[in-house]
């Protein structure tokens, strides 16, 4: 909220190892996108391909600290992977994939929502009067981004 209260509007990069290592959403969310593209990758012919997320993917934090900061986030996955032709003798393939793991969040408030945070026992803030700091050009909304980059190989049978 400090970044909102200083009326910057900068965009903040995210350390996306620090951010994993305090949710297990957003890691379940990294290792999800992961395993579906590697799943792809065992249907593609041999050759360098490049591929992306079929669609964008959205989850929330669990409840804490991160909720509060953040509430919902989008991600999606990107990658260059290079499949070799199968082994004559084993009928074995190999891909070498390169991932990247995207995150964004835009930091708002809702005008006309009646949600409310607890930041406290018996104290809440309401998106409707952070919102008016927005409105009244008093603090600004920015973007949150982040990548995570991983490199995986492994073997697999084509049939």
């Amino acid at each position: 909220m400090r970044h909102f209260m200083d009326n910057s509007g900068r965009d903040v990069r995210v350390d996306m190892r620090e951010l994993m290592n305090k949710s297990r959403v957003l890691k379940f969310s990294f290792d999800n996108e992961l395993f579906q593209a590697r799943e792809f990758c065992q249907t593609l012919a041999p050759g360098v391909h490049s591929i992306t997320s079929e669609e964008c993917g959205r989850d929330d934090f669990e409840q804490g600290n991160l909720h509060l900061a953040f509430g919902s986030y989008k991600f999606w996955g990107q990658g260059r992977a290079a499949v070799t032709a199968a082994d004559d003798r084993t009928d074995k393939r190999t891909c070498l994939l390169e991932f990247t793991f995207h995150f964004f969040d835009r930091y708002n408030w809702d005008v006309e929502s009646e949600k409310k945070a607890k930041v406290a026992p018996g104290i809440y803030i309401q998106d409707k009067t952070m919102a008016k700091f927005h409105t009244q050009c008093l603090a600004k909304e920015y973007d949150l981004h982040g990548q995570l980059a991983h490199k995986v190989s492994w073997n697999y049978l084509w049939r």
